[in-house]
């Protein structure tokens, strides 16, 4: 990231070096911008300024994990490090000493320190450092520093939401404000979901002109691990039936799912505590985000803990017995499915009863707390390792950036929201480095928001496939065509920061394409060659297709052909500016599906009539889109009405890829003479379920 650092910038052109850094979820990006970090020190850089959490237990959580594995507290000799946190007008003499020590010829080295300033992304925290910026810079240092600034969770406040209105919302115009008082500086933009980032104009003060890909280490567990092809080990339903009850903070008994997850973290904890990891091993209840709903899962889960710890006492009693048959015995084949050593209950029951008596003393050990606004609880780092287990419950202040130490179950009983996918993949708390305690894992959802998760691996792996071939080539985002895959019912992200022009599609089961603007010069000569390659395929491999019931040589003939055949025909196809675009798109979309989906699927080209000529009359473009290409009426000529022709839409395989080569003469009314024959296309998909594309436009 640094070699790509454009630090020549100057106060006219802030922007010039912003880059984008896009990891996943709970993967590691704090310890990769503590690792920019140690190399701008070893590369001379005098100044940092980490821009870290929206939320004070986000800042602190941020700034004690750099300080440690930085070691900014120092040893006892020089430091390297000098470090502000909020910093106000009164610190500019002390940072004005210690930058100009880097410009002083006659200081060694190992007493030049790289100040690092950490602050709180709100517009009165970043306007007083600006302010401390110009001071420093505008005042009193006369040649200027190489300067690093990072902001965590970038996609997050610091945009501009006012952007549709020509205005400037406060956080993004305080960042702008500190970035002009840094004449020599890289921006560092660290995001998971970076779907915001890239989607405001290019011309935007923070539109970043560079991306980095960060891979995770191989014991992560993400969307892929949890949602996709074995999404049944992890994922549990809470029913609709429920979700009224888990929502409602006056219901007054708790949903059944609830003691479901409970039982099931009770048992997992007992497990790892026996395995010696993971510990401690956290439950997370995160319901939505009013806090009376807080206070009343807070509530019922203590009511639930407490009676068990009484009942778990006495083996002898019918109550136990009761309790062991009506929860913990499901619960504990539930953890079969993922622990396959452990026994069947039927044929060793002993092993549930020693689980369940260890159970007990774990439970009267566990700290439950409840992290919100109103509570103002926080969870130091050092505080996680005091207790075996955690049940942590609240709402949006455990969504994006906050850690939850070893969390094992997740009970999330909220809807998807408006259907951000960036927000969405955020509250995924429950990813990160598992996979030595994958079997462990398991999470209660809604049905929408595990389908949105779902939805989230397919557009995660197309977004991050896209932004990789960027970063691979070191090429400019600005030059970039944004392109994105996701479910038709899920948004990119919020509307008010989205201001690169789109569109946006959404494409089904069945015809996906037609040409229909056959009257651009030279599209005959210009396809030629493609056209003698699918006849010639269709005549060496193919036959009379079975559905085509006419008679003579006026008939349909179909051949199978390879994905990779198929995909030459279109790359390579010309036609006009705007079906160009509806070709990639197609592709694009079938990219990204394969593997998937589709697995590779079969692909049936079919000549229609045998290549024999098919007059078509054109629409002549009127009124408002009189300066639109002329068009066809209609590729596909309908159903017979004298005969038994079903029609050209009808000739599609519900389980190939489907290409028509049609040979049309269109006509143009009143023309004296007829146009060339034109070879056209049609394209049709046999998806499972639609999906929405979202195209940059230049416009």
């Amino acid at each position: 990231m640094l070699t790509r650092a454009s630090v020549t910038g100057n106060t006219e052109n802030p922007r010039a070096s912003a880059q984008l850094v896009v990891g996943e979820v709970q993967s590691g990006k704090t310890l990769s911008f503590t690792t920019v970090m140690a190399l701008a020190r070893d590369n001379g850089y005098p100044l940092l300024v980490v821009i870290a959490g929206t939320k004070t237990n986000l800042l602190q959580q941020t700034e004690r994990r750099l300080r440690n594995d930085l070691r900014m507290s120092g040893d006892g000799g020089p430091n390297p490090w000098r470090t502000w946190t909020n910093p106000s007008a009164a610190d500019a003499d002390k940072l004005h000493q210690l930058l100009s020590a880097w410009s002083d010829p006659h200081v060694p080295d190992q007493f030049k320190q790289t100040a690092v300033i950490f602050v709180l992304k709100h517009s009165g925290r970043v306007e007083t450092v600006a302010d401390l910026l110009h001071s420093v810079f505008g005042e009193r240092l006369a040649a200027p520093v190489k300067a690093l600034v990072i902001d965590d969770e970038a996609d997050q406040a610091s945009l501009n939401l006012k952007a549709g209105k020509d205005g400037e919302s406060s956080v993004y115009a305080a960042i702008t404000h500190l970035r002009a008082n840094l004449s020599n500086h890289t921006y560092l933009m660290y995001t998971a979901t970076p779907q915001a980032p890239l989607l405001v104009s290019i011309e935007d003060a923070l539109a970043p002109d560079k991306v980095t890909v960060l891979t995770a280490g191989g014991d992560y567990v993400g969307s892929k691990e949890l949602f996709s092809a074995s999404r049944e080990k992890y994922l549990r339903e809470i029913t609709s039936g429920e979700l009224e009850t888990a929502l409602d903070p006056e219901s007054d008994a708790p949903p059944r799912s609830l003691l479901d997850a409970l039982a099931f973290w009770t048992l997992a904890l007992v497990l790892a505590h026996e395995r010696g990891k993971p510990r401690p091993l956290t439950m997370l209840v995160h319901p939505a985000s009013a806090q009376d709903l807080h206070t009343k899962y807070d509530g019922w889960v203590r009511g639930i803990l407490d009676g068990w710890r009484a009942v778990l006492k006495d083996r002898d009693d019918v109550a136990y017995h009761d309790l062991v048959a009506d929860v913990f015995e499901a619960a504990y084949e539930d953890l079969r499915r993922t622990v396959p050593e452990l026994p069947d209950v039927n044929e060793s029951p002993q092993r549930l009863s020693d689980m369940l008596a260890v159970a007990r003393y774990y439970l009267n050990q566990i700290e439950q707390r409840v992290v919100n606004s109103s509570t103002q609880a926080e969870i130091p780092e050092e505080e996680w390792l005091q207790y075996p287990g955690w049940i942590v419950i609240g709402g949006n202040k455990l969504d994006r950036g906050f850690t939850v130490q070893n969390l094992g179950v997740t009970y999330m009983p909220r809807g998807k929201g408006v259907g951000n996918v960036d927000t969405i993949q955020q509250r995924g708390r429950f990813f990160g480095y598992k996979m030595p305690y994958l079997d462990l894992l398991r999470g209660w959802f809604s049905a929408e928001v595990a389908q949105a998760f779902t939805a989230y691996v397919e557009h995660e792996k197309t977004m991050q496939s896209e932004l990789r071939k960027v970063d691979a080539s070191d090429s400019s985002l600005k030059e970039w065509r944004r392109k994105f895959l996701l479910a038709p019912e899920l948004k990119l992200t919020r509307r008010q920061v989205m201001t690169l022009p789109t569109v946006s599609s959404v494409v089904r089961q069945g015809w996906v394409f037609r040409q229909a603007e056959l009257f651009e010069p030279g599209l005959s000569e210009k396809n030629s060659e493609i056209v003698a390659a699918i006849r010639e395929t269709v005549k060496q491999r193919g036959q009379r297709h079975p559905a085509d019931l006419r008679s003579g040589d006026r008939v349909h003939h179909i051949a199978s052909c390879t994905y990779e055949e198929l995909t030459s025909y279109i790359y390579q196809w010309a036609c006009s500016a705007t079906e160009r675009e509806d070709l990639d798109k197609v592709l694009f979309l079938l990219a990204n599906i394969l593997d998937e989906e589709l697995d590779v699927p079969p692909v049936d080209v079919i000549v229609m009539d045998n290549y024999q000529k098919r007059d078509r009359r054109a629409i002549e473009p009127r009124g408002t889109r009189r300066m639109a290409p002329a068009r066809i009426n209609n590729l596909f000529q309908g159903r017979g009405s004298t005969s038994n022709y079903q029609g050209d839409q009808a000739f599609l395989s519900d389980s190939a890829i489907t290409l028509q080569l049609h040979a049309v003469r269109p006509l143009r009314e009143g023309a004296d003479e007829c146009e060339p024959l034109v070879p056209a296309l049609a394209m049709a998909l046999p998806l499972s379920s639609e999906r929405r594309i979202v195209w940059e436009t230049s416009e």
